[in-house]
């Protein structure tokens, strides 16, 4: 059975909770789920939010660990028993910071452990830089080839995974966006919820046409 509003199972950082739940809503959506070693997953959802959150286990993609922190094999775990589920029922998914790093890891590529402090958030705030988008990407299709986002991680793709194409980067060459070529898999590195309010001041690109298109995209189980 369908519902009006997609089920979109979110699984996100504990700490966290609120910010995704309201942008979900905003969007037309029905979240569902949290921080999934602790909560009940629901048996069927229309689409997956994978949220930021400590670095994914360097163990993942075949390396030893040396820069990883706040790690959770409890999570990383979850979260690949649900990407599994959601690829193989061809249900969205949209990956945001550690959730692109989930998405690009559980296909086969791998992370730089540490960037420095060059993308990493100054006194708990985002640094905001520009991004240049694949020009017929579905991200340029909502942002354009140029845009301002956030930016809060040290750390970032590596080798993009079979089946992904790598449509967004940093000035200085690190990678922003992964798209799937054929299935409805998005991921970010950088973080849409905190960008609603801050496009409405003029600050950055609205993370809500993002949000936008991943509901229209789970109510019609299509691409992004």
């Amino acid at each position: 059975m369908r519902h009006e509003k997609p089920v979109i199972l979110l699984s996100i950082a504990a700490s966290k909770p609120q910010t995704y739940r309201q942008v979900i809503l905003t969007a037309g959506g029905t979240p569902v789920g949290g921080y999934l070693p602790e909560c009940m997953v629901p048996e069927s959802f229309d689409g997956l939010l994978l949220g930021g959150g400590g670095d994914l286990d360097p163990i993942w993609y075949g390396e030893a660990n040396w820069a990883s922190t706040d790690r959770d094999p409890a999570r990383d775990s979850v979260e690949f028993r649900l990407v599994q589920k959601a690829l193989l029922e061809k249900r969205p998914i949209l990956g945001i910071c550690r959730g692109i790093q989930i998405l690009n890891a559980f296909l086969g590529g791998s992370l730089i452990q540490d960037l420095g402090t060059a993308h990493s958030m100054v006194d708990g705030d985002y640094r905001l830089h520009t991004v240049c988008t694949k020009a017929g990407s579905q991200l340029a299709a909502l942002y354009g080839e140029r845009a301002i986002v956030n930016s809060g991680h040290h750390q970032a793709i590596r080798r993009v995974a079979p089946g992904f194409t790598a449509t967004q980067w940093t000035c200085d060459g690190v990678i922003e966006a992964i798209e799937h070529t054929f299935l409805p898999v998005l991921g970010v590195q950088w973080h849409p919820e905190r960008m609603c309010e801050a496009h409405q001041s003029g600050i950055t690109a609205d993370g809500s046409l993002l949000f936008d298109r991943f509901i229209a995209c789970c109510r019609r189980r299509g691409r992004y």
